[in-house]
């Protein structure tokens, strides 16, 4: 796992109100092993950051796990929104990037072909949907999120 400023592990945990012995528990680990995942001093199996993802009611934890990992780069970037307008607000934003989208693409392959001329609004294309996907899938996060808290 990489170095960083912000212990995520560690954020999600006490964000659930959780202490490191409180959460030992029930991840079923020591609070030395629980200390040494949150400190990136011992990898932390799938099978934990799914246990920790549930315990916490964290699912954005799976992501920012994977995320973290080699692989991280081909996965979307997801920033948690912070209340429910701000969900319905990431969504309506991802609707308009939805929609620039179509216009670039209508424009590029107006003629049917992507030749080297284009590649630039091939580009802005590239990245408008890829801005849209980040904002769905965090707004999509956050639902999972709610929805998790009620069927506890």
């Amino acid at each position: 796992m990489p170095e960083c400023d912000t212990n995520y592990y560690k954020t999600c945990r006490e964000m659930a109100g959780l202490t490191q012995e409180s959460a030992a528990e029930r991840l079923a680990v020591s609070v030395r092993t629980l200390a040494a995942y949150e400190t990136f001093e011992r990898e932390i199996p799938m099978t934990m950051v799914d246990a920790m993802a549930m315990a916490y009611k964290a699912p954005g934890l799976a992501h920012y796990f994977f995320k973290s990992t080699c692989l991280g780069k081909y996965l979307p970037n997801v920033s948690l929104p912070q209340s429910a307008v701000d969900m319905g607000f990431q969504t309506v934003l991802a609707h308009g990037d939805v929609e620039r989208a179509e216009e670039i693409i209508k424009e590029t392959l107006s003629d049917g072909e992507i030749d080297p001329g284009k590649y630039d609004a091939l580009r802005t294309y590239k990245n408008v949907v890829a801005l849209a996907t980040d904002r769905l899938l965090s707004a999509k996060v956050y639902a999972d999120s709610v929805l998790s808290e009620c069927s506890a």
